[in-house]
């Protein structure tokens, strides 16, 4: 990416601009930087040329259609027939492995690590109110597992969710994490 937009500098040709785009869109298929990174380098670069606006213009617009083709097609590869929004890969990808081996560590997830997570058990708390039994996550859940064919078996809900209160979930969920358990 650091080359093509350096050949633009010593040469000028705007084909290494485009190529530097696609070299941004590349570095979001691996790591989600690439998205912030292109609009900064590309002000800069243009700040720095000063040269022909529609060449930026028309980078940006390859680089905004990359990421939005690579969008809808997430958005369709990992979507669950019920949501219109698709999948949540994000969190699973900066949480999942942290929560499955932080117990190896003797770490439990707390307020501790860090505001972020504060909120996140705050939220969590707030979401299996009254009691997990009653909360309306517990059911939606329930409900939408049913949909899909998979189904959540009554067994399964009264074991890891509806004999224990708000308070005992969440220090469960948070202290005790289990492979088997995540296999729902």
């Amino acid at each position: 990416m650091a080359c093509s937009l350096s050949r633009y500098h010593a040469t000028g040709r705007p084909i290494h601009l485009y190529g530097f785009a696609l070299f941004a869109f590349a570095l979001t298929l691996m790591r989600l930087l690439g998205q912030a990174m292109y609009p900064v380098l590309a002000v800069l670069a243009y700040a720095q040329s000063r040269a022909n606006l529609r060449h930026f213009i028309a980078s940006t617009m390859l680089f905004a259609a990359a990421i939005a083709g690579y969008s809808s097609y997430r958005t369709h590869a990992l979507a669950s027939p019920q949501s219109a929004l698709g999948q949540q890969v994000l969190g699973k990808q900066v949480f999942f492995n942290v929560y499955l081996y932080l117990g190896e560590f003797n770490v439990a997830v707390s307020a501790d690590l860090g505001p972020n997570t504060k909120r996140l058990i705050e939220e969590l708390h707030a979401v299996l109110l009254p009691s997990p039994a009653e909360a309306h996550a517990v059911l939606t859940f329930d409900q939408s597992r049913n949909t899909r064919g998979s189904g959540t078996t009554p067994e399964f809900l009264r074991e890891h969710f509806v004999k224990f209160t708000a308070d005992e979930l969440i220090k469960r969920l948070f202290t005790n994490a289990a492979i088997s358990r995540l296999r729902w």
